[in-house]
């Protein structure tokens, strides 16, 4: 059985996708993102914790969890709501454009986000 992996493989394997750069950051316990859209594809991997999303505009919005491990991308456009797990999340996110990352971090409050976050870009 394989060991778990380390942040930095998990950044390698994002950049293995295609994204040069890496935004990786841990949201605290039941952090909670209003719902909102990005301009480009938004890619997520879990590396610990679990994340809840939904996309309340579609037509039966429902909620599906994930965990450490998996990819989740959400199409450029597309509204969703998020909520972290009670132990919080960390996550390594790119996007297209790769700065709107950079730029929905920095404008957080914007978006209705409640709980701590901390991050960190990790270039190619």
């Amino acid at each position: 059985m394989a060991g778990k992996k380390s942040q930095r493989e998990y950044e390698a394997e994002v950049r293995s996708w295609g994204f040069n750069h890496v935004f990786t950051w841990t949201d605290g316990p039941n952090a909670h993102y209003s719902p909102h859209s990005h301009a480009g594809l938004t890619t997520h991997l879990i590396l610990s914790g679990q994340l809840t999303i939904s996309y309340p505009k579609d037509g039966n919005p429902t909620r599906e969890t994930f965990g450490v491990g998996d990819r989740l991308d959400v199409d450029a456009g597309r509204v969703h709501e998020v909520w972290m797990g009670k132990e919080g999340c960390t996550v390594s996110d790119m996007s297209t454009p790769t700065q709107e990352v950079m730029l929905s971090c920095m404008w957080a409050d914007t978006l209705g986000i409640t709980g701590n976050r901390v991050g960190y870009w990790a270039l190619a």
